[in-house]
This record gives structure tokens, sequence and C-alpha cells, in this order.
């Protein structure tokens, strides 16, 4: 199976860097011709490296917030994509109220169905929207670093979510579980990573 990121997430990151690396340039060549106005070259260089790091260090975290929020929308739609099969409002919900994705960079997430958090049966839920903290362990423990695609797993591996112990994954007669929950749409992918749809909820608010 093709596990390679999708190509609009090749293009953003290299558009990404492209961006940084032009304004990168133009703050060294700015701050170089401001400073050797100054007829000192020691002074010049040093000038540049400061301007060019605090432009490049703005760059980096207003492109980092924008990839975040891009991110958790691609999943969202992913999710309301007709594709799926399954009725995933109740994790859209609580996605809708984080800031972003768990995790650094691509990302798995393990979306339980409506019927699993209804069998979950989750307390006090209102209040699990509004505590940030608890929301974000909840989200975190249904996301693995990287993109995994169901053909990356094999019977007998584990994967490690962004919070919470290792799962071990089982592979028998054709059918993909995740700890206790069995997978029952594999592979939705989504740029930023990929969502495979479970029947469990994997972990509850302490």
């Amino acid at each position: 199976m093709n596990t390679t990121t999708p190509s609009t997430t090749t293009s953003t990151t290299t558009a990404t860097i492209t961006r940084r690396g032009r304004v990168a340039a133009l703050a060294a060549a700015l701050a170089l011709t401001g400073a050797a106005c100054a007829g000192d070259d020691d002074d010049a260089a040093e000038v540049a490296n400061d301007v060019t790091d605090s432009v490049v260090d703005a760059v980096d975290e207003a492109t980092g917030d924008d990839a975040d929020s891009s991110d958790k929308a691609a999943a969202e739609a992913a999710l309301t994509d007709p594709t799926v099969e399954e009725s995933v409002s109740t994790f859209l919900t609580l996605l809708a109220a984080a800031d972003a994705l768990p995790g650094d960079g691509d990302v798995t997430l393990f979306v339980p169905t409506d019927a699993a958090f209804a069998e979950a049966a989750i307390e006090n839920f209102e209040t699990l929207l509004a505590d940030p903290t608890t929301l974000g362990d909840v989200l975190a423990a249904h996301a693995a670093e990287g993109a995994v695609m169901s053909g990356d797993l094999s019977d007998g591996a584990t994967v490690t979510p962004v919070v919470g112990d290792p799962l071990n994954v089982t592979i028998a007669d054709g059918v993909v579980m995740i700890g206790d929950a069995t997978v029952v749409q594999a592979d939705v992918e989504f740029d930023g990573g990929v969502i495979h749809i479970v029947d469990k909820v994997l972990t509850l608010p302490g």
C-alpha cells in the first residue's frame, strides 16, 4: 500500500520552506545594507545575523500556526466526507473544541464512532468540552505521531499514542484491532495524516 504523504502536504511544505528562505535572504540583505552604511563589516555581519534570526523565527511561528489550523480543518473535512461510512459527530464535536490536532507533524487519528462514545457513557460531556487539558488528553490518546496506514500495521506490533500506554495491534482474518477497538474503516487520508475509525473509545477522562 502506498504510504507516501499526499502531494498536497509536500507542496505546502516546499512552499513554506521557499517562503522562509526568501524572507531570510531579504532580511539579511536589508540588514547588511543598513549596517554597511555605518562602515563596519563586523557590525554589518552581526546585525544581519540578528535581524535574520528574528524574522525567520516570526515566519516559523506564523506558518506553524497556519499549518496546525489547516491540518485540523483537513481532518474535519475528511470526517464529514460522504466516503466515511460511520457517524463520528461526537469526535468532531471534541475536535472542534480543540485548538489543533495532537502531536507534531503528520498524525494518525483513531476516531471512535458515535456508538462507541454512547457505549462509553462519558459523564459531564459539556464539562469535558470546556476543559482544555482533559480534552487534549482524550484527543491525544486517540492519536499517534506519523501517518500509519493500515498496510504498515502487523500482528503483534504496538502503536504508541501521543498520551497513554502503547496499544497492541491484532490482525486476524482481515480484522484489525487497536487495543480492544476494532477498525471499522481504515485509511481515510487527509492533508496532515490518516484516520482509522474504530468501534470503541480508547480512553476515558480520568
